[in-house]
């Protein structure tokens, strides 16, 4: 690797994690010349990590203007939740017809770790075996390019599995809806566990409005 890609990587990452941390207002000007000096680099690097960070969506640039963060507000918070719903209700739904007792099994003992991890406020094992509770559900349907996509929302999204951070009360409510989730997939119930499933998501979505409306009351 080169030295300058290890800078471009570098300064990328460090802005990355501004905007997911919800440091950076929406519409907020990103000075190159500043972000430069914070990083201790100069600006080339720092303007190839902002054209990266704009083909994602999290940076807009404009001929006068410069790069601003695009930022996160309530009606692309909604937006995204609704799209979520949609792809992983119908996964879920479809999962049915591909889970074993074997499988239900080792996803119920998956639901009983996390349980203890909310027991024990332990927000950093939760977001990391929730993620595989759901993905395990959906790898069963062998739809592939289905994943590929919410592989894809995940990773430019990522920031969302933080409700558990923002609401910790939200981990043992998540056990819940889980064990509830379960029973509907064993019970071959298909429209209630597209639907539950969109609740779920739902659920997240209500907790990062709730938190941009006091972080950001103008969003």
């Amino acid at each position: 690797m080169t030295n300058n890609k290890r800078k471009v990587e570098s300064v990328y990452d460090y802005l990355l994690s501004q905007l997911l941390n919800m440091e950076c207002k929406p519409n907020t000007r990103l000075k190159i010349s500043k972000i430069a000096e914070e990083c201790g680099v100069s600006e080339t690097p720092v303007r190839e990590a902002l054209r990266q960070l704009e083909t994602e969506g999290y940076v807009e640039i404009t001929p006068n203007r410069g790069a601003t963060a695009v930022g996160f507000t309530k009606e692309k918070i909604e937006e995204i939740s609704e799209i979520r719903g949609v792809l992983e209700g119908y996964l879920t739904r479809v999962s049915i017809d591909y889970l074993s007792i074997h499988d239900l099994r080792i996803l119920e003992n998956m639901n009983r770790q996390m349980e203890e991890a909310a027991k024990q406020n332990d927000y950093e094992s939760y977001i990391v075996l929730n993620k595989q509770f759901h993905r395990s559900i959906y790898e069963h349907t062998h739809k592939d390019e289905w994943l590929r996509l919410i592989d894809q929302l995940w990773a430019k999204w990522s920031f969302m599995g933080n409700i558990f951070v923002l609401s910790k009360g939200r981990m043992s409510e998540s056990v819940a809806e889980h064990d509830e989730l379960l029973r509907l997939i064993k019970e071959r119930k298909y429209e209630e566990v597209e639907a539950m499933v969109r609740m779920h998501k739902s659920k997240a979505l209500e907790i990062w409005i709730g938190y941009l409306t006091n972080r950001y009351p103008t969003c």
